[in-house]
């Protein structure tokens, strides 16, 4: 406090430090920002020889976290390098939402380009898989006419057990046929047809297939000399002669088995023989499908086969009359083996004659004529010697 006396200068008295008022504490200053943040600053300049920037708290994650926040504080995180926004009771990077699903009305039909998985009122844009009136098949008209040319009609099949087959330019119907008959093709180019069985019950092949196998002699005629045997003993089929000169040992086949030779068809006969006399000279054996009923066969009666005189092997037909007979230049050896002999009948045509897989003569002449044949075949010995001759499986096989 200063007094100023009469006629004199100011005395100078009291507080003249401001920091030893009272009420310092006070908000005096209006124009100071408070550091309890109760009374903020508009806006903060700063400037620098760049112009005026703002610049905003920089604060941590975990900084950030420890705020008392309230909407509206602005900052930025140097934790993740973005402006961050208090709103709505929660932190969010400045800017707005970046993450698609943080977006709200999601469930708003906004992109027309998409299919909506809950409508289907528009042609273009209803759910895949997903049946509307204007898609059914069934409430479409017309649905009787023949539109689909990639079905066959069902009602091109009028009776029980009509098939269908593809004709010349279209689907044809092919009626039931009779009882017994079998479906037979006649090749490219025509409809296959209902036939009737010819010849027996095997027909219904392409072709009737048997092998005789040696169980037992059931079914056969056999001729043994005293001395000789023939015997079955579950696969070969074993001639010995005995020791006499003029001993056989045959057999043919009874009239319920035959092998049937037919006109315009090939027949196949093929024996095994598994091992033959070791002497073959003086031995003569005879392999034949035989309309003839004596042992040996007759070398004119209607025929075909192999004829084994000393080891050479001869290919042999006849018509009834005359014999062709020729050798096939193969010597059967002696001694175990397994040696096929085959040949292939092609009726009114041919007969074909193999020795071991290859073909060694062609008949034209002579042939057998159609019919029933048997088979017939055994050994004859020509010297006081056993002749003997084992025979495997014999294969039959005939056209139908």
């Amino acid at each position: 406090m200063a007094l100023r006396l009469a006629g004199e200068g100011y005395a100078e008295g009291g507080i003249s430090d401001h920091g030893q008022l009272d009420g310092l504490g006070d908000d005096d200053h209006a124009q100071y920002l408070l550091a309890n943040g109760t009374r903020n600053a508009a806006k903060v300049i700063i400037t620098d020889s760049a112009g005026h920037y703002l610049q905003v708290p920089k604060l941590t994650t975990a900084e950030r976290d420890g705020l008392t926040a309230v909407n509206g504080m602005l900052i930025y995180n140097t934790t993740t390098g973005q402006f961050e926004r208090y709103q709505a009771g929660a932190w969010g990077a400045f800017g707005g939402v970046t993450d698609h699903g943080g977006l709200t009305g999601l469930g708003d039909d906004d992109h027309t380009q998409y299919l909506n998985t809950a409508r289907h009122d528009v042609t273009g844009r209803h759910t895949l898989g997903t049946v509307v009136p204007h898609d059914d098949h069934g409430l479409l008209s017309g649905l009787g006419d023949d539109d689909h040319t990639q079905y066959v009609l069902r009602n091109i099949l009028t009776t029980h057990g009509d098939l269908f087959s593809r004709g010349a330019s279209a689907i044809e119907r092919l009626g039931p046929g009779t009882s017994g008959q079998f479906l037979k093709t006649q090749g490219a180019g025509a409809n296959p047809v209902w036939a009737d069985v010819a010849g027996g019950g095997f027909d219904f092949f392409d072709k009737f297939r048997d092998i005789v196998c040696w169980v037992s002699l059931d079914g056969f005629t056999t001729t043994v000399d005293t001395g000789g045997s023939l015997t079955a003993d579950g696969h070969p089929l074993y001639f010995k002669t005995g020791n006499v000169s003029g001993n056989k040992a045959y057999l043919y086949a009874n009239c319920d088995i035959y092998r049937l030779v037919e006109t315009g068809k090939k027949t196949i006969v093929e024996w095994v023989i598994y091992s033959f006399t070791i002497t073959v000279a003086n031995a003569v054996a005879y392999l034949h499908e035989s309309q003839s009923l004596t042992a040996p066969p007759s070398e004119t009666a209607n025929h075909f086969g192999f004829k084994i005189l000393n080891g050479d092997i001869f290919a042999s037909n006849a018509d009834g009359t005359t014999q062709k007979i020729t050798d096939t230049l193969v010597d059967l050896a002696a001694g175990s083996q397994h040696t096929p002999l085959r040949v292939e009948v092609a009726q009114g045509v041919n007969a074909k004659f193999y020795v071991n897989g290859v073909l060694k003569v062609t008949h034209t002449e002579n042939l057998p004529p159609a019919g029933q044949y048997r088979l017939n075949m055994g050994v004859t010995t020509n010297e006081a010697a056993n002749k003997y001759m084992r025979i495997g499986r014999v294969a039959y096989e005939r056209e139908r």
